[in-house]
């Protein structure tokens, strides 16, 4: 039995004369072999491209610096009440949408920061093209709204102005007549 015993651990045994690979170099190819498959489908991402038109807007101030994180909002030529895309522009000032080309129709892209905002509109046609129509003009730049509630609004401050330069152009004027020179005021003597 001891003979077997010694026969088994000698034939487990490695000698310099053995041409073959040892198991501490033989397991760890093994573990390489068989667990890099594993490792790269546990990790695997699959990108799938599809070429299409987009549009890139970039936003920055009249200065140049770039509107950091502006809100950007899309709306549909469908609904132009209800924004079809929410979004924020890159550090850069860079935001990129693609319009539903199933959409034809002029699309609305407002960008706003810090009370400051621009317009631009661009139609997408019925072949899926693209071009840039118009910018708002800047008049209205820092007013949310529709046009008729910016002329209310405009209309309303005038009239409070003229009101009130009216209030205190009238209360001079009967603080004056109310006015007593001393030279006409009568005395009282007793």
């Amino acid at each position: 039995m001891h003979h077997q015993m010694s026969r088994i651990a000698d034939s487990l045994s490695l000698k310099k004369s053995d041409r073959g690979l040892s198991p501490l170099i033989v397991l760890p190819i093994l573990l390489l072999i068989w667990g890099w498959p594993l490792r790269s489908l546990a990790h695997g991402i699959v990108i799938e491209s599809t070429p299409v038109q987009s549009v890139q807007l970039r936003a920055t101030y009249e200065s140049g610096e770039p509107m950091a994180e502006a809100q950007v909002t899309v709306y549909a030529p469908t609904d132009p009440e209800t924004p079809w895309l929410q979004a924020i522009a890159d550090e850069d000032g860079y935001f990129l949408f693609t319009p539903d080309p199933a959409i034809p129709g002029e699309w609305d892209v407002q960008i706003r920061q810090a009370g400051h905002g621009e317009l631009v509109r661009v139609d997408v046609s019925e072949d899926g093209t693209m071009s840039e129509l118009a910018r708002s003009s800047n008049r209205f730049s820092g007013v949310s709204g529709s046009p008729i509630q910016k002329w209310i609004t405009i209309v309303a401050v005038v009239w409070g102005l003229i009101g009130t330069s009216l209030f205190f152009a009238r209360k001079s004027a009967v603080h004056q007549t109310n006015d007593v020179s001393p030279s006409t005021s009568p005395t009282l003597n007793k």
